[in-house]
């Protein structure tokens, strides 16, 4: 086996290090995970992102590590040779596939919406709520993605034929992704088939469209846009932050104020009532 290129080797330590931290803080699929309730209800989009780095199960990083060492320089061939290429290439991968799984959840989670809307007065066949009810809890982690979207890239580069693993049988290239695809959902039945799927559709547009734009000025002017971005997100959550703790503190002091109010009525009225009775009494007399 051909040496690793030293971007392939960066990801895979990168990777490496990530898992330890998950596996050492014992983290959990709904802490770390890709999901409908924590991207859109609980409105923490960054794990579109972040959650594709994550590998919870040590058995899954290996089966991913061995994935991405298995193409070895190819993804990097693919892109131009360069490791800057390679690198963005991945974020491009990430963005895209992240996004795309995503979209994949809310769509399969309004299923049986859809539906009835398409057939309106006919019941939803009973599939469909099972389909939607497995999309809403669905917590998707890992580098899976990616790397099939990898795998497209090299198939649409090469452009010629790949042996089968049995039979000394040869394929076009671009059935390569496709058979693995299905070959992963029907060996481990647990794994993401809908990101999977996101990554395949990723390596066509990133090859389609995106290395068009791996050039260096692209490369800095979306660094500076991102830096940009983060840090106006950062400075408006610090606002949020800070505006959250002074309206916190506004509205305890007007329930302070209501309730002191409140007491100085009360002590006004047992007053009254002390020299009500106090007068009837003198009347008695």
């Amino acid at each position: 086996m051909a040496p690793l290129p030293p971007a392939t080797l960066a990801t895979l330590v990168a990777l490496a290090v990530i898992h330890a931290g998950c596996k050492a803080g014992g983290r959990t699929h709904e802490e770390m995970g890709l999901s409908i309730a924590a991207c859109l209800t609980r409105r923490q989009p960054g794990r579109v992102l972040t959650a594709q780095l994550v590998h919870l199960d040590t058995l899954h990083f290996l089966l991913n590590a061995f994935a991405l060492a298995s193409l070895g320089g190819a993804p990097q061939a693919a892109v131009g040779g360069h490791a800057v290429q390679y690198f963005v290439a991945t974020a491009e991968l990430m963005c895209l596939t992240g996004a795309l799984t995503l979209a994949g959840l809310a769509l399969l989670a309004r299923l049986p919406l859809l539906a009835d809307r398409l057939r309106p007065g006919t019941p939803a066949p009973p599939w469909t709520a099972a389909v939607a009810d497995r999309a809403a809890r669905s917590c998707i982690v890992g580098y899976s993605g990616i790397i099939f979207g990898w795998f497209q890239l090299v198939a649409l580069a090469s452009g010629g034929r790949v042996p089968l693993p049995v039979g000394g049988w040869t394929v076009p290239a671009l059935w390569g992704p496709t058979l693995s695809l299905l070959a992963c959902a029907v060996i481990i039945p647990q794994s993401s088939a809908l990101g999977h799927a996101a990554g395949l559709v990723s390596g066509v547009l990133v090859w389609a469209v995106g290395l068009r734009w791996l050039t260096p000025g692209a490369v800095v002017t979306l660094a500076v846009w991102g830096a940009a971005v983060a840090a106006a997100r950062f400075q408006a959550a610090r606002a949020e932050a800070s505006g959250g703790d002074g309206g916190g503190d506004e509205e305890a002091g007007q329930r302070a104020g209501l309730l002191d109010a409140a007491s100085a009525q009360a002590r006004a009225a047992a007053a009254a009532a002390a020299m009500a009775r106090a007068a009837a009494a003198d009347g008695e007399r």
